[in-house]
């Protein structure tokens, strides 16, 4: 389930705490960034897939298994890192082995 936000400024305040944050919040995080996200009319999160890649790291690092995946689909294409495809094969296996 996603949080809802009522505002960049709350996004903002989200995002500061992001160093302390569950795996869940950082997962969602990253997916908020690597997918944008409407606010409301007026305001919404930009696609910052730079910034999703980190998110998702930290994520995976915490056991998130959502996270570990996407990782792998970043170093499958190289995206915002070197190109890995043993370790995105890796990653792959680590999502299979945890369903």
């Amino acid at each position: 389930m996603q949080k809802q936000f009522s505002s960049l400024a709350e996004w903002q305040k989200i995002l500061d705490q992001a160093e302390t944050a569950t795996r869940d919040l950082l997962y969602e995080i990253a997916s908020h960034l690597d997918h944008g996200y409407v606010i409301n009319e007026e305001e919404r999160i930009e696609v910052d897939q730079h910034k999703a890649f980190h998110f998702y790291q930290k994520a995976a690092q915490k056991g998130d298994i959502d996270a570990t995946i996407r990782l792998a689909d970043f170093y499958s294409e190289g995206l915002y890192c070197k190109k890995d495809i043993a370790l995105a094969l890796n990653l792959y296996q680590i999502g299979i082995d945890n369903n």
